[in-house]
């Protein structure tokens, strides 16, 4: 699987044997884990969120070896939950397919109201669901997701008002130019979960665009277009909870978030 990362008949072919191997050797369920056999199901399913065969198969394997304390444990590290809840609500009329899903889950340790919770929660997480925290209010040894924002645009376009108004909720009209790289942190929480966002505002940059050119831009790529402003204190949380929101909402950052995890380990 390791040698063959974007062959999608490969990895199909290798789920179902690793499948095969997790059900004859139950036993052997934590050689399958020194054999970094979790990380890779994962980083498999993520990198082919339409492949069902994937996605059945991995549920099966987690199935399989779930109930083993050490491997739910590595799963949950992981961020094995947050993929396997973003695959059922991907292939949510697919009954079996959301069985199987819900049956991972359940050997994981989780109670099926609270993965019809955590599902419910993923498909209608809502900027109203944002909380800014103190520090001091964080629990010591939470757990926390890690978010770094770096803000571009061109001359005095209000980038560090922008700033100064989401994380202290106030405007500075004899706001300096921006030398060098500023940098501020805020915490939120949202649904239980801690987010420490990290804000870069780098110095202007060359870069003149009209408000149709932007939305022609942003409408390209898939993203929203959302006006603001820093003085009168318009859409400025509601841009960076909604940014948050689709993160969050998008398996490709649970990838990122797997690797980090790995290159720790």
């Amino acid at each position: 699987m390791n040698n063959f990362p974007t062959n999608e008949i490969i990895q199909e072919n290798s789920c179902f044997a690793l499948r095969k191997f997790t059900e004859t050797n139950k036993k052997k369920s934590i050689q399958f884990e020194n054999l970094n056999g979790i990380d890779l199901i994962l980083k498999t399913m993520i990198n082919f969120p339409n492949n069902q065969q994937i996605q059945f198969q991995s549920f099966s394997i987690f199935i399989n070896i779930g109930k083993e304390k050490e491997n739910q444990n590595k799963i949950k590290e992981l961020f094995g939950i947050e993929i396997i809840i973003l695959s059922i609500i991907k292939f949510e009329k697919d009954k079996n397919l959301k069985k199987q899903g819900f049956k991972a889950l359940s050997n994981l340790g989780l109670k099926n109201k609270e993965i019809q919770n955590q599902i419910k929660t993923k498909k209608e997480l809502k900027i109203e669901d944002f909380r800014k925290i103190e520090k001091k209010d964080v629990p010591k040894d939470s757990d926390y997701i890690l978010l770094k924002i770096i803000l571009l645009g061109g001359d005095n376009i209000g980038k560090t008002q922008i700033v100064n108004r989401f994380v202290n909720n106030s405007f500075r009209v004899d706001s300096a130019p921006t030398i060098g790289i500023d940098y501020e942190e805020i915490f939120l929480e949202v649904n239980g979960k801690i987010i420490i966002l990290q804000i870069w505002d780098t110095p202007s940059q060359e870069r003149k665009v009209s408000k149709e050119e932007a939305q022609k831009f942003a409408d390209k790529i898939g993203i929203p277009f959302i006006e603001t402003s820093a003085k009168e204190n318009i859409n400025i949380d509601e841009a960076f909870f909604l940014l948050i929101k689709m993160i969050l909402q998008n398996p490709n950052f649970y990838e990122k978030l797997l690797n980090s995890k790995l290159e720790k380990i």
